[in-house]
């Protein structure tokens, strides 16, 4: 008696496989094309044939007698069968070596509460639990759904780097299977039909910004190589895209995951600030509509984040500064766009200064010599000793006490 179908995998060779659990034991049914036509055939060995990691880990759903069928071959075309017969896609079995789609997409699509292990990742075994339901939706659309409205919310053209990481990616992938450019509608390339809106072209953006005086190409600021984009392409979808994930690995995650994302993401914004501001300031070089999106879209998040990176707004004003000189006249940014980016950053800069309010002027706790306040909350003598203000507790730390007495007053140098 036919169990129940788990699903359709990608088999060692990247050919589909259909999984069904007959009697407590796995066999497979292998779909062929012999001269046109779909030709099915039973596989009774099935862990020959599937990809390890998904017998290993996953334990069959128990059977249930009110669901079997009898022992046939199944054409997943009739209605009646798909609607009946829920079936779990996996995708990338054979293609990714380090099991990134698999442990997604099965955790994800699971309709029981299934474990997947991997041994894989680079930080150490990690458990993944998931009891989303598979629902009447599509898996497939479902699951590109999910993913396209967490790299919208999270803008992840900018925060994971390159800019196209879902686009690299999949092209990794696709150099990697014939599974994924079998047809024209498959899962990745959907997914870049509904990522568009976060990608100029499918392929990496030919800008006219060359490695000039040593300057670096902007294309080698903003694209890195595959196996760094699949490395936080898992991590991207183990913080964010998931919707259900164990309680003591969410808490062990959180913290150090966000602390690291959040400096990776301070650092790529001056990375390609810097970058595109050198490449800009070149004579003969040309700004092309790549690299005002970039620009826009950068300088936004160094505004919108203005807490941690007050220190580009020199970089963000250069850069515009540039560009009014240059007189452009894009269809997705003017010279006037250039005077209101000026006209905000003078603006934030002002309101800065303003709020700026140094304490009266002192003397040093530990040697009684006058303070010289480099901003509100932190304060050097004249002696070298380095105080820091604790807003919460109300008084002075101190953070460095020179083992030489030095002056910063060099009339007083000995």
């Amino acid at each position: 008696m036919n169990d129940r179908a788990l699903g359709i995998v990608c088999g060692s060779h990247g050919e589909e496989l259909r999984v069904y659990t007959i009697d407590g034991k796995c066999h497979v049914l292998l779909e062929e094309l012999r001269e046109g036509q779909r030709h099915l055939s039973i596989l009774e060995n099935a862990t020959s044939a599937v990809h390890h990691e998904v017998f290993e880990k996953a334990n069959p759903p128990v059977a249930r007698p009110e669901t079997a069928v009898k022992a046939e071959v199944i054409d997943e075309d009739d209605d009646t069968s798909a609607s009946t017969n829920k079936q779990l896609r996996i995708w990338g079995a054979a293609a990714s070596g380090n099991g990134l789609f698999d442990a997604f997409a099965y955790t994800y699509a699971s309709t029981s509460d299934m474990v997947y292990q991997t041994l894989k990742h680079q930080y150490g075994m990690l458990t993944i639990r998931c009891a989303v339901s598979q629902g009447d939706e599509d898996l497939e659309t479902a699951l590109m759904k999910n993913i396209v409205t967490t790299a919208k919310r999270n803008d992840a053209l900018i925060r994971w780097s390159p800019a196209y990481l879902m686009w690299d990616v999949a092209m990794y992938c696709e150099g990697e299977s014939l599974q994924w450019t079998v047809s024209e509608t498959s899962f990745f390339r959907r997914l870049l039909e509904e990522l568009s809106e976060l990608s100029e072209h499918f392929s990496p953006p030919q800008t006219s910004v060359s490695q000039v005086n040593g300057n670096p190409d902007l294309r080698r600021v903003l694209y890195h190589d595959v196996a760094t984009n699949a490395r936080r392409l898992y991590g991207f979808l183990l913080a964010t895209v998931k919707r259900a994930m164990p309680a003591p690995l969410k808490i062990e995650l959180s913290g150090s995951y966000h602390r690291a994302f959040q400096e990776l993401y301070r650092y790529h914004v001056e990375n390609v600030m810097t970058a595109l501001l050198q490449s800009t300031r070149q004579p003969q070089s040309s700004i092309s509509t790549f690299d005002l999106r970039v620009i826009v879209l950068f300088s936004d998040a160094i505004l919108n984040n203005i807490s941690t990176m007050s220190h580009l707004l020199p970089i963000v004003r250069d850069l515009f500064n540039l560009l009014v000189d240059r007189r452009l006249d894009s269809e997705v940014f003017k010279t006037e766009d250039a005077e209101s980016y000026l006209a905000v950053i003078d603006s934030v800069t002002s309101e800065m200064i303003t709020e700026v309010r140094f304490p009266p002027r002192e003397n040093c706790h530990a040697c009684k010599e006058p303070i010289q306040f480099e901003n509100p909350a932190r304060a050097v003598c004249a002696k070298g000793h380095i105080w820091r203000e604790l807003e919460a507790a109300g008084y002075w730390t101190l953070l460095h006490a020179p083992l030489i007495v030095t002056s910063t007053d060099q009339n007083d140098a000995p």
